[in-house]
């Protein structure tokens, strides 16, 4: 028998002496057993509570068909719950919870549940796309962001997704300072949490607004003020009116560069519990990609107060004209 063995391996190590190829490719077979990758597809549903774990073990262990038909589930999940059909179909939830506190409501409260119970749902989903990662989830993430029918907490969530996976475009600061310019006197007794903008990291140089001297002064217009979703926060217009010189500066910037043209951009900054700027977004077809990198630059470099609620989103529009 042991004979036998010995002249089986040694007309295998022939065969492949002979053969003239590479060494074969080996493939690694999974063990037996239950579950297996593709039995996990089966739960990926909108009630299973450990649809984040679900998401993860696949992940890890399936491969890109697994994989890419997992994504698919989680895009259809999404795209069902953020429809206004899901939400208002839950609506007979309010009256099989408590009918007696289903008569007290409003109608405003209980657009607030339903849109809590939304929420809560498109949560569990994106966490699980996080978990899960992959092309196909980060194009779905970035065209989400992108929709502007996309409601804004989905577009927040989907925001987190690509960050977790560093996709976020968060443009240095060596990329839009103007090497040499200083940093403006912070005026004293400043409301607590106050920006101290440039409020940076040591080191950090910052552009100064451009001055032409002789020049007539247009006549000012007031700035369409800051909005804040999600929660509160007590100095949003005080931090954004610091930004405004530093704002015209990267919109002076790209007019030398690419001539005379108006734009209006909207930049959404999401605040962290510690008044940091955590991520910004803004769409890029309006303006030159170098201005919108230069306007993120100063956005994320900002300091707020810390929001009430925990986070906020503060939505900056800004209106550039010659």
């Amino acid at each position: 028998m042991c004979l036998g063995r010995g002249l089986l391996v040694l007309l295998l190590l022939t065969v492949t002496a002979c053969g003239g190829g590479g060494p074969a490719k080996v493939t690694k077979r999974r063990s037996p057993g239950y579950p297996q990758p593709y039995h996990l597809l089966g739960l990926f549903k909108l009630n299973n509570t450990h649809l984040r774990q679900t998401a993860a073990l696949l992940g890890k262990t399936g491969n890109d068909r697994e994989i890419g038909a997992a994504a698919a589930e989680l895009i259809g999940l999404a795209n069902t719950v953020g429809s206004d059909e899901w939400r208002e179909a839950q609506r007979p939830r309010l009256a099989s919870i408590d009918k007696q506190e289903a008569m007290r409501l409003t109608r405003a409260q209980q657009n607030g549940r339903l849109d809590s119970w939304q929420k809560r749902y498109l949560v569990r989903i994106y966490d699980a796309m996080g978990a899960l990662g992959g092309k196909i989830i980060m194009a779905h993430c970035r065209a989400t962001v992108k929709n502007e029918n996309r409601r804004k907490a989905e577009q927040q969530l989907a925001l987190a997704v690509l960050d977790k996976h560093d996709l976020v475009d968060r443009t240095p600061s060596k990329q839009w300072a103007m090497p040499g310019a200083t940093p403006p006197a912070v005026p004293s007794g400043r409301m607590p949490g106050a920006t101290r903008y440039p409020a940076g990291r040591p080191g950090t140089h910052y552009p100064s607004p451009p001055t032409q001297p002789g020049a007539p002064r247009a006549r000012p217009t007031a700035p369409e003020p800051p909005r804040v979703r999600g929660g509160h926060i007590i100095n949003v217009n005080q931090v954004v009116d610091a930004l405004r010189p530093y704002f015209k500066t990267c919109y002076q910037r790209a007019l030398s560069q690419y001539g005379r043209f108006g734009a209006w951009v909207i930049l959404n900054a999401t605040v962290a519990s510690d008044g940091r700027v955590s991520a910004v977004s803004g769409s890029v077809e309006s303006v030159p990609v170098s201005m919108m990198a230069c306007l993120k630059g100063v956005m994320v470099q900002a300091r707020f107060a810390p929001p009430v609620g925990g986070s906020a989103v503060v939505e900056v529009p800004l209106t550039f004209t010659r």
